[in-house]
């Protein structure tokens, strides 16, 4: 299987993955720029009370120079700007050089100088205040004891800081995750593709003709649901071509016996043909002689291929039977009248006898009155003159038996009389075209009627036909 399944998941999985981590990320960030805003507020508001309440304890505003390296200080420590507001308002600061300077409110920005003057008022006041693209947090909180304000000025440039930090953190941890879960869904991936490959080799086996592959895929899950259903239509279709093999054999098979079974009365009608083109034939004698052989090879040729009809339609699935409700004993009475003129025909005596009840049976009565003339014909053909058959029902079941009393049979070849042209020995006897057998028993299984054979050699032979499977009802 080529990898294009792989590759798709894993491009899939990649992206959901990367979606995944930026919007983290993103989420992360909106939620803690607030908070850490809000945090640094607070701690320099602190700073700034603190301050404010150290200052107001030990310095008073008139100590320039001391008051300058104190800011200085400050400053240092506290990472921002510092400024002093006397009870006048003037606002105390370092400029750039380091130097102590003094503003007036009017100097000032005025949200900054709006703080002072609360800070002055004793009021806190912690603001943020964007200025020259940076934002900046103000605290202005009174000095009680110094009777001024203090306010402390930092940049939140360092919050910006340690938030790209913490983003870096977090993408380096999703590039990281994203590599390790890469992995993870490769190895996942085989494990999902490996059973679906042995599908796709076991589905092409099977379109190469190889019915007896397998995949032997034994999972609780839909893949092993799949490859159950797969192996099951694999059984089936070499199911079926053991079939078709046997249905071919059967067929060739069936032709070669067809082309033997024609052979015989082709080759004597056509060596008759010439034997009278020749002159052979000079006498009437000898003309009604050949023409007597003609016919009877001509007419075991009609009921040959007339059996052969029979038996393929027999055969045929699509062959429907007029199956009507009718009664057992009447069937057996009908059948007895035409056999008693067919052996009576032959010098063989027939006795049928009354059953002590009836059945009533549903099947194609045409048929079943066939079935059983069949082997009443095959018995007188095999009794010899001033023998007998006979046909009875048994007394407590449906069951029928018709039982001669000619040769017989051994037990081996017993198994063998249902088979086409078996005709025990009298192969070429225009009569009997071997294929009588095959009918009733077609037809037997097609009615649900069970055929059993009883016989030995020099004591005859008896069918017994078990009607319960057609029983009406």
């Amino acid at each position: 299987m080529k990898k294009h399944m792989i590759l798709k998941l894993l491009a899939v999985t990649s992206l959901l993955l990367i979606v995944y981590a930026l919007l983290i990320t993103a989420i992360y960030h909106a939620m803690t720029k607030e908070a850490n805003l809000a945090h640094h507020q607070t701690v320099v508001r602190n700073d700034a009370a603190n301050i404010a309440e150290h200052y107001g304890k030990t310095r008073p505003f008139d100590q320039a120079d001391g008051n300058r390296e104190y800011l200085y200080a400050l400053e240092d420590v506290t990472h921002g700007k510092l400024g002093l507001i006397d009870r006048d308002g003037a606002f105390h600061c370092l400029d750039a050089s380091g130097n102590l300077c003094e503003k007036a409110l009017g100097d000032l920005k005025p949200r900054v100088a709006q703080a002072v003057e609360r800070a002055l008022g004793g009021a806190e006041d912690v603001f943020r205040l964007e200025e020259d693209g940076k934002l900046y947090i103000y605290a202005a909180v009174p000095m009680e004891a110094a009777g001024g304000a203090l306010m402390l000025k930092t940049d939140s440039t360092m919050i910006g800081d340690a938030e790209v930090t913490s983003i870096q953190t977090m993408l380096v941890s999703g590039v990281l995750g994203l590599l390790v879960a890469g992995g993870l869904a490769i190895f996942m991936m085989n494990l999902l593709t490996r059973p679906l490959r042995r599908l796709q080799t076991v589905a092409r086996l099977l379109s190469g003709g190889d019915y007896a592959a397998r995949s032997e895929l034994a999972r609780g899950d839909e893949l092993g649901d799949l490859a159950r259903t797969l192996d099951g239509m694999a059984e089936g279709m070499q199911k079926a071509e053991v079939q078709r093999e046997v249905l071919r054999k059967e067929q060739e098979a069936f032709l070669s016996e067809v082309s033997h079974e024609l052979k015989t009365p082709v080759t004597v009608i056509c060596a008759s043909i010439e034997a009278a083109k020749d002159g052979v034939v000079d006498t009437d004698e000898k003309k009604a002689s050949y023409l007597a052989q003609i016919e009877r090879e001509a007419g075991g040729l009609k009921a040959l291929v007339l059996d052969l009809l029979e038996w393929s339609r027999l055969k045929s699935a699509s062959f429907s039977f007029d199956k009507k409700a009718m009664s057992l004993t009447e069937l057996m009475s009908d059948v007895a009248m035409s056999a008693t003129r067919l052996a009576g025909g032959q010098g063989v005596g027939f006795y049928s006898q009354e059953p002590d009840r009836d059945y009533r049976v549903t099947g194609d009565y045409g048929r079943l009155r066939q079935m059983l003339m069949n082997v009443i014909d095959n018995a007188v053909k095999y009794s010899a003159p001033g023998q007998a058959v006979e046909m009875k029902m048994e007394p407590a079941a449906p069951i029928v038996t018709i039982r001669d009393h000619g040769r017989g049979m051994r037990a081996e070849d017993i198994p063998h009389i249902f088979e086409r042209y078996n005709r025990l020995g009298r192969t070429g006897d225009a009569g009997s075209t071997g294929l009588g057998l095959s009918i009733v028993k077609q037809v037997a299984l097609r009615h649900g009627v069970e055929v059993a054979v009883q016989s030995s050699p020099g004591e005859g032979t008896a069918f017994l036909f078990d009607f319960t499977g057609a029983l009406e009802g």
